[in-house]
C-alpha cells in the first residue's frame, strides 16, 4: 500500500456551541472571502478546504479554522489529487500551528465532500435556465398545436356542416313534401266522401240554393272541383254566379245609404263591383269619379290643415284633449284642481277644430263648479272659448 504524500484539511461545519454567523464573520477576516459564502460553507456537513498540502501546512489550516469556531480535521489523500478550493494559504504573518505528526493520526477512508458553493450554484442556474427554456417551448408549441387543432375542427365543421343556404332549401323542400302530404290526405278524404255520398251532397247544394244560401251552396261545391264531376262543377258556376248577384244588390243598397260626402267609402264598393262585373262600365266610371274627387278633397284638406294644424289628439286615459286641459290649468284659479269629465269628438271649422268638453274646477271663492265650453284648436293651442250654455 503506497504512503500518503500529501493531505487536505475538511471542514465540518461548526463546533459545538458556535453562531454560523459569528465563524464566518471570523473566517472571512482570516481569508478574506464574503460572509454570506462562507455561512453557506459552514452549513454543509463537509467541505474539502484545500487539497494536496503537506503536513505543515495542513496543520496551518486546521489551526486558524479551528481557532475561528469551526469543525475541521487534516486528511490524508492515497489518490491523485484533483484541484483544490480557491482559499489561499495562511500569509507569513498569520500565527502557525504546530506540525501534525503523521504517525499519530490514523487514516481515514476518502468521504463525498460538497463542491465549492459558487460552481454548485452556477450549476443550478443553468440547469433552471434549460428548464425554462424547455418548459418555454413546450408552451409555444402547445399554443400552436391547440390554433392548428382548434383550426382543423372549425374547417372540418365547415366543410361537413350544410350552408344557411343549403339548410333554407333543406326546410323549404321539408315545407313543400308536408304540404303535399296534407294535400294527399285532403284529397283522399274529399275522394271518398264524394264516392260514398255524391248524390247526397249535389242534394245538399241543391237545397242551399232553394233557400237563397248561394254563398254556401258555392263553399260546399267549391271543395270538390279538383275531381271534374260535370254536376258539381254546374252547380258551383250556378252558385257562384248568383252569390255575385246577391251580394251586388247587397252592395248596391248598401251604396244608397252611404253620404255623397264619404268620397272614400263610395270609391272602396264601387271597386269591389267593377272587379265582380268587368264589363259593367258603369262601376268602371264611378271608380275614377270618385278616386279623382277624393284626391281634390284631400288636397283641400291639406291645404286647410297647413292653416289650422293637424287634429288634436284624444287621450286614451279619460277621454280629454291635452290641448284642451293644459289651457284650463293655465287659466284656473286652481290649476290642480281641474278634472274633464267628457269631451266631444273633434270636428273640422272654418276657424280651426272645434271641441266641446264639460270640466269641473274651483273658482275663486274656492268652490268647485262645473262648466261646459266650446274650444276652438288652430295649430295646437285653444284660440277661442265659447260657452255652450
Amino acid at each position: 500500500m503506497s504512503v500518503a504524500t500529501t493531505y487536505r484539511v475538511v471542514m465540518n461545519g461548526v463546533s459545538t456551541g458556535q453562531e454560523v454567523s459569528q465563524v464566518a464573520t471570523a473566517l472571512s477576516q482570516t481569508f478574506k472571502l464574503p460572509v454570506e459564502r462562507l455561512a453557506a460553507v459552514l452549513k454543509m456537513r463537509s467541505f474539502i478546504v484545500k487539497r494536496g498540502l503537506t503536513l505543515a501546512d495542513a496543520a496551518k489550516y486546521e489551526e486558524l479554522i479551528r481557532q475561528a469556531g469551526a469543525a475541521c480535521i487534516a486528511e490524508a489523500e492515497v489518490e491523485e489529487p484533483p484541484p483544490a478550493a480557491n482559499i489561499e494559504p495562511p500569509t507569513a504573518h498569520q500565527s502557525t500551528a504546530a506540525p501534525i505528526a503523521a504517525s499519530t493520526r490514523a487514516r481515514r477512508p476518502l468521504k463525498q465532500h460538497s463542491e465549492i458553493p459558487s460552481l454548485k450554484s452556477e450549476r443550478i442556474q443553468a440547469t433552471l435556465l434549460k428548464s425554462k427554456r424547455i418548459l418555454f417551448k413546450t408552451l409555444i408549441w402547445g399554443f400552436i398545436g391547440s390554433f392548428v387543432f382548434i383550426y382543423l375542427i372549425m374547417t372540418i365543421s365547415w366543410l361537413v356542416a350544410p350552408s344557411e343556404e343549403e339548410r333554407a332549401q333543406e326546410q323549404a323542400q321539408r315545407a313543400i313534401s308536408e304540404q303535399k302530404e296534407r294535400e294527399a290526405r285532403v284529397h283522399a278524404k274529399l275522394k271518398a266522401e264524394l264516392d260514398g255520398n255524391r248524390e247526397g251532397i249535389i242534394r245538399e247544394i241543391q237545397e242551399l240554393m232553394e233557400k237563397g244560401e248561394f254563398q254556401l251552396a258555392y263553399r260546399k261545391a267549391y271543395r270538390f272541383r279538383q275531381f271534374d264531376d260535370e254536376e258539381l262543377t254546374r252547380l258551383t258556376s250556378v252558385a257562384r254566379g248568383k252569390h255575385f248577384k246577391q251580394e251586388e244588390q247587397n252592395m248596391l243598397s248598401e251604396l244608397e245609404r252611404i253620404p255623397e260626402s264619404n268620397l272614400e267609402a263610395k270609391m272602396l264598393q264601387y271597386t269591389v263591383l267593377a272587379e265582380w262585373n268587368p264589363e259593367n262600365e258603369g262601376y268602371k266610371q264611378k271608380v275614377v269619379y270618385y278616386r279623382e274627387a277624393l284626391r281634390e278633397e284631400n288636397r283641400k284638406i291639406s291645404v286647410e290643415r297647413d292653416r289650422i294644424g293637424i287634429r288634436p289628439r284624444k287621450s286614451d286615459w279619460d277621454g280629454s284633449y291635452p290641448v284642451v286641459k293644459e289651457y284650463l290649468k293655465q287659466v284656473a284659479n286652481d290649476p290642480s284642481s281641474i278634472k274633464i269629465e267628457s269631451c266631444t269628438e273633434v270636428f273640422q271649422t272654418k276657424d280651426g277644430w272645434r271641441v266641446g268638453c264639460d270640466y269641473r274646477g274651483k273658482n275663486s271663492f274656492g268652490a268647485m263648479v262645473l262648466e261646459s265650453n266650446w274650444f276652438t284648436i288652430r295649430n295646437g293651442e285653444v284660440v277661442k272659448v265659447d260657452s255652450s250654455r
